[in-house]
């Protein structure tokens, strides 16, 4: 059961983090500085 949960939590952190990539080449429609989409939040919801 150990190694389910290790695996799980890790391709979610690989899903996360390619979409963090993904999401800083999309530039932000509004001048807000540190604003972001989010993308890598789906991965948690």
């Amino acid at each position: 059961m150990e190694a389910r949960r290790v695996t799980t939590l890790s391709m979610l952190i690989a899903i996360g983090s390619v979409l963090y990539l993904l999401e800083s080449l999309i530039p932000f429609p509004l001048p807000i500085p540190g604003g972001r989409w989010g993308f890598s939040n789906l991965v948690l919801i």
